[in-house]
């Protein structure tokens, strides 16, 4: 194996152990916290449509990984990054509809779907990546400037993502009635 593919693997298997952490902990907290149906419906509505109305605006987080870390190599930084990132709450959430998918988890106190709803998300942040770093190897141009060529075509995803959010909302909302 090269070693740019065991740095990537290392970033991956960091991001799949992160989201592994996240369901636990989630799972864990909501044999405490229950919210109902309604609840969950009416948040997921309410941040899907704030979603829609601003799309570049992201929610709470916001913890960085001291570049300083990048003195332990490559593999153990990218690993590092990707167990924070795969955790999902721990950085800069992408979207403040995640709130909504937070909650909608606590109220279906589910493992398995907990565990697939946070493996997905890692799994998306690893194609992204995979995608960046391939458009890369084809292109004369930096790393940055490809990566905001990839975040272009990517435009229409909060859209879609508000589509989901307030979709699931009716859903429970329905199921609440």
């Amino acid at each position: 194996m090269a070693a740019w593919q065991r740095t990537i693997a290392s970033y991956g298997v960091g991001l799949v152990a992160g989201a592994l952490i996240s369901s636990s902990i989630i799972y864990a907290l909501g044999l405490f916290l229950r919210p109902a149906a309604l609840l969950v419906g009416i948040l997921a509505i309410s941040l899907g449509v704030a979603r829609l109305l601003q799309p570049d605006r992201v929610a709470f987080g916001g913890l960085k990984v001291p570049r300083d870390w990048a003195r332990w190599g490559i593999g153990p930084f990218l690993s590092a990054f990707g167990l924070m990132l795969g955790m999902g709450f721990i950085t800069t959430m992408p979207s403040p509809a995640m709130l909504a998918l937070l909650f909608w988890m606590w109220h279906i106190h589910t493992f398995l779907l907990i565990v697939v709803t946070f493996e997905v998300f890692a799994i998306g942040r690893l194609l992204t990546t995979l995608m960046t770093l391939h458009r890369q190897a084809r292109s004369a141009n930096d790393v940055v400037a490809v990566a905001d060529a990839v975040v272009d075509k990517m435009a229409y995803l909060p859209r879609a993502e508000a589509a989901v959010s307030v979709s699931l909302g009716m859903v429970l909302l329905i199921a609440a009635l």
